[in-house]
């Protein structure tokens, strides 16, 4: 998204309006990023214009408060149920309280009888003593925008069809009464000295260099500059949580790169977003959540986290449309949410991004008449993976949010 002007995107509904204004969209409640006349000055990897023709929303990203994230801010991303479960197994696990007390404590050595007790986690610690020294610049390649004169651009007639703001879904009936966006907990006193100890890339904390190697990462410093190494990084750490667990088998996280397309009524190519990897669950072939990674930190500069944001609402819409809910009648009919999970993995940090939408969305991305509607992603993180909070509370989240995907597989859970 190297196009991209902006240097963050819209939070609400009346931000982007306003924001379709000063970018120079001409009417855009009455067309979409399939039929528009966008500004052809953006390329293949698109611009301003074409991630506000996506229709998301960013609201205000939710950094994690440890201890207390399981309880208080985790139970707005998956039901507790599924994080009581996920804490309780993973706690019955030595290689993984083992591996917990090893960032936590930061030993000079894996080849250690010690380090032997990580098991499978060992590959986990090793693979982020490589990726906390990565450097270098992130491409934005994983895009392809359809140049306007290969496909048709016919617009539907949405004005004859009377659009408004779509009414707020109601939760769905598993996590009745619960909301996906909440309000984060004060800060306690060990958070606050974790996050001052730390090298971290938050909005309201933008690292200007980076702490020196030390111990274990020492010996990698330098040598790792390919963001493939967060991709190992990242689908290590999936695969370990998931490894031991009974009731997670059928889970299969890929390092392949997934690719997703949004396409117009006719079946004409409008865009293609790739990404790092995906969850499926055996045997289906349905995509459950995404991964996508970087070398670099998310918010090292502004504009690189909107063009960061920009890429995943591309990637996380094309998902959408080309796998949408399988409950896609049931949303219409009793206006049920549904939600895709994304993965962020960058240098040494991790953040965990909520998709949620209605099934006007569904209808708008795929080029079907609907009412206005938005796709909100709901940002968490950074969990760092040099801190043992982190680690702990991202990992139970991760095992949590696999099993409820193996319940929804199953039929259990609603979505």
């Amino acid at each position: 998204m190297s196009n991209i002007t902006m240097t963050e995107l819209p939070e609400t509904k009346g931000e982007w309006l306003n924001y379709t204004k000063k970018y120079g969209m001409l009417d855009p409640l009455h067309t979409s990023i399939h039929d528009a006349n966008y500004d052809t000055n953006s390329g293949s990897r698109g611009g301003d214009q074409q991630i506000l023709g996506l229709r998301v929303l960013w609201p205000a990203p939710k950094i994690p408060m440890f201890p207390s994230f399981l309880s208080t801010e985790a139970p707005q991303i998956v039901p507790q149920k599924y994080l009581s479960w996920a804490e309780s197994r993973l706690r019955r696990l030595d290689c993984w309280n083992a591996f917990v007390r090893w960032v936590k404590d930061k030993p000079e050595s894996l080849a250690t009888p010690a380090g032997e007790r990580l098991g499978p986690f060992a590959l986990v610690y090793q693979s982020h003593t490589y990726t906390q020294v990565l450097n270098g610049n992130d491409d934005y390649t994983k895009l392809d925008f359809s140049p306007i004169a290969t496909r048709t651009r016919a617009r539907v007639a949405l004005s004859s069809q009377p659009l408004r703001p779509q009414t707020p879904s109601t939760p769905t009936p598993l996590r009745t009464g619960e909301e996906l966006v909440g309000t984060p907990s004060a800060m306690d006193i060990d958070q606050y000295e974790e996050m001052m100890d730390e090298t971290m890339s938050s909005p309201v904390s933008i690292p200007q260099v980076d702490s020196p190697a030390t111990g274990e990462e020492a010996k990698h410093a330098g040598g790792a500059n390919n963001e493939q190494e967060v991709v190992i990084s990242a689908v290590q750490m999936q695969r370990s949580v998931c490894l031991h667990v009974e009731e997670v088998q059928k889970a299969k996280w890929t390092a392949d790169q997934e690719e997703f397309t949004v396409r117009d009524n006719g079946g004409k190519k409008v865009f293609t977003a790739k990404t790092d990897g995906a969850l499926h669950i055996d045997p289906d072939t349905q995509i459950y959540q995404i991964t996508e990674t970087k070398k670099a930190h998310r918010y090292t500069r502004e504009i690189i986290a909107a063009r960061v944001k920009g890429q995943e609402s591309c990637q996380m819409s094309a998902l959408i449309a080309s796998h949408p809910p399988p409950n896609l009648q049931q949303m219409r009919e009793k206006g049920l949410t549904h939600r895709r999970i994304l993965h962020s993995h960058g240098k040494d940090e991790i953040y965990l991004t909520v998709g949620s939408y209605g099934a006007a969305y569904v209808d708008y991305i795929r080029h079907q008449p609907a009412e206005l509607s938005f796709l909100t992603m709901q940002e968490y993180g950074p969990f760092h993976t040099k801190s043992w909070k982190a680690m702990e509370a991202y990992t139970i989240l991760l095992l949590a949010l696999t099993l409820e995907e193996i319940d929804r597989f199953k039929g259990v859970a609603h979505v």
